[in-house]
């Protein structure tokens, strides 16, 4: 009658060996009340009611922590409601009242374990069989209250303990989401800040001593003003492109800015502030048509953005002329001019 829900009250231990034997003890006294007060040898046949109160222990109790299957909760229901009216039919009822009790008992339960449609069910079947049964032994008011309100009371009970339980495990589950996010939120910095502090360290390796040489005041040479031209855009390139990184692309345009090439890279970068990495079969064929490149003035790789069906371009432009080529994502030439 209920299935499993992500929002339970995780059995309220209920589903544990000491939840088992807790509830098979009480229903052991109230089978020895009745043994006691000779209700057994007078009505033989309370002995299936003592076992289904057994085997309603036995279900309500089912190990684990998520909610009674449909087939359970159903059969729990069957047995509990046949008991009880069997109880009451037989006119037994006085001797027996705290098993009756006892009986309503299992189906709080049932709704502390998250089966509350079920106890529902039960209880106002159960409920109702009382009501009926004080009415055709033509009992007084008062009689409805001396009957019913313990067995009320117990499976009021259960629903109570079903809501705190949620409630707690709402706010632990809150509590642990909030230390995740904390937790992810300590990682994400730390690692940003791991980042920033390797950019800062390429980037001194790559500046560094072009910077030392002109704090000493020395003389620029004309292949030292080149290595200024070389490391400034390497600084820029961690700028503007930072998804065309890879070393052996990098290796390319260094080689061409050594000699004296322009080489101007324009990255994507995404709505979210990450950069579009090069797919790398594109990385691998910029890769070889640079390197068949000669003589170039000035060379441009454009990343475009990933709605395109191109990936980027690539401009190179000599002293006779200019080429333009566009790459697919599987690294193929789609066009040429």
């Amino acid at each position: 009658m209920n299935g499993p829900r992500g929002d339970s009250t995780r059995g309220s231990g209920l589903g544990t060996r000491g939840g088992r034997w807790a509830l098979l003890s009480f229903c052991t006294l109230y089978v020895l009340h009745d043994l006691l007060i000779g209700n057994w040898q007078d009505h033989p046949w309370m002995l299936w009611c003592y076992l289904a109160g057994y085997l309603g222990a036995l279900l309500v109790t089912t190990p684990g922590t998520a909610p009674l299957s449909k087939a359970r909760s159903s059969l729990l229901v069957v047995c509990l409601v046949v008991a009880s009216a069997a109880i009451l039919s037989n006119g037994v009822i006085t001797d027996s009242f705290y098993y009756f009790s006892y009986i309503s008992f299992l189906l709080g339960m049932a709704a502390a374990r998250d089966n509350p449609v079920a106890a529902g069910i039960g209880g106002v079947a159960l409920l109702t069989f009382g009501a009926v049964y004080v009415q055709a032994q033509d009992g007084p008011p008062a009689a409805y209250n001396e009957l019913l309100t313990l067995p009320l009371l117990g499976i009021l009970v259960g629903y109570l303990i079903r809501w705190w339980f949620r409630r707690m495990i709402r706010a632990e589950q809150s509590f642990r989401s909030e230390a995740e996010r904390a937790k992810l939120a300590a990682l994400a910095s730390e690692a940003s800040i791991t980042a920033s502090r390797a950019e800062y360290a390429s980037i001194s390796r790559d500046a560094g001593p072009l910077l030392e040489h002109l704090a000493r005041g020395d003389d620029v040479t004309a292949a030292q003003q080149r290595a200024f031209s070389v490391a400034e855009a390497q600084i820029r390139d961690r700028l503007v492109a930072p998804g065309m990184l890879s070393p052996p692309l990098m290796d390319a345009v260094r080689h061409h800015r050594n000699r004296g090439a322009v080489v101007v890279l324009l990255g994507h970068v995404q709505a979210a502030g990450d950069p579009m990495l090069l797919p790398e079969p594109v990385g691998e064929r910029l890769v070889s048509d640079l390197t068949e490149v000669v003589d170039a003035i000035r060379i441009t790789i454009r990343q475009h953005p990933p709605t395109s069906a191109i990936a980027c371009t690539l401009l190179v432009e000599t002293a006779i002329g200019r080429t333009l080529r566009r790459y697919g994502r599987d690294g193929q030439t789609v066009g040429q001019a």
